[in-house]
This record gives C-alpha cells, structure tokens and sequence, in this order.
C-alpha cells in the first residue's frame, strides 16, 4: 500500500510505503499543565500536524509524570520503540527561554544517549519562526476589524 506526502522538509511529494511512513516521526514538547483546555489544545494541534504531514504525531510534557500525562522522555523513548529513525522535536514554547534551551536539549541528549540509531532533530521553538510577527499582526487585524463591540 502506498499513500502520498509532502516532504516535511522540503514541501516536495513523495510517496512511501506503509511499512516506512514511520520512519519520520514527531515529538511535540509542551509544558503541560492540570487545566484539561491546555492538553487539549496541545493534543488538536498535533492532530492537525500529523493530518497535514502524514506522519506520526506523539506529545510529551515537561512535567508529565507529576499530572499523569506523557512525559517528554517517555514519549521520545516510544517513537525510537516504535521505528521512528528520525524524529523532529518540536520545542512547543513561544520563546527561546530556559525550557526551549535548557530543558528540551537535557532531553533530547538523553534519548540519542539511549536510542543511538535514531536522529533527533531539535527545532527551533514557535516564537523564533520567521513568520511571528506575520502572525501576531494577522492576529490583531483579525481582531480589530471582527471584534467591534467594545
């Protein structure tokens, strides 16, 4: 069987076969939180990563064993267990401060110390994609000219 993507790194198609669509994988690193609105807006928005790459998805939490959610280690652990051979760590943070630099790094290291046939490959974190202020000003026009009752 055979199912169509794009690139994750490049925006070019390709077409893979089941039996190696896993082998890029994704670890979304968030902070976690025990308000159930924060994990689920994390866990969509990986829902919406893994539909628009097709490729497998899995979300860790810094503090995860302390609130009975995945832990950040745990989670980079499963997808090397699972045959990810490489896997995108994506720091969920908006700005490049201590747990972006410090802590997911910690990780990170820790993981390719125990899975040395995988590559991990940290991202930079969303605050330090090219496209923010793009976005925080499409967030302020949406805003401005919507919410005029106030």
């Amino acid at each position: 069987m055979f199912r169509r993507f794009k690139h994750i790194w490049t925006g070019y198609p390709y077409i893979a076969t089941v039996s190696t669509m896993h082998s890029v994988c994704i670890a979304v690193i968030a902070h976690g939180s025990s308000r159930r609105t924060h994990i689920e807006f994390v866990e969509d928005i990986a829902r919406r990563i893994e539909s628009a790459l097709g490729l497998r998805v899995a979300v860790g939490y810094l503090d995860g064993r302390s609130r009975g959610l995945a832990d950040a280690e745990e989670v980079l652990d499963r997808l090397a267990v699972e045959g990810c051979r490489r896997v995108a760590v994506v720091p969920f943070f908006l700005t490049p401060g201590r747990h972006a630099k410090e802590d997911v790094p910690r990780i990170v290291e820790s993981a390719r110390s125990r899975h040395r046939d995988v590559e991990f490959i940290v991202t930079p974190c969303i605050g330090e994609h090219s496209n923010i202020v793009e976005i925080v000003v499409d967030l302020i026009k949406r805003s401005l000219y919507t919410n005029r009752n106030g």
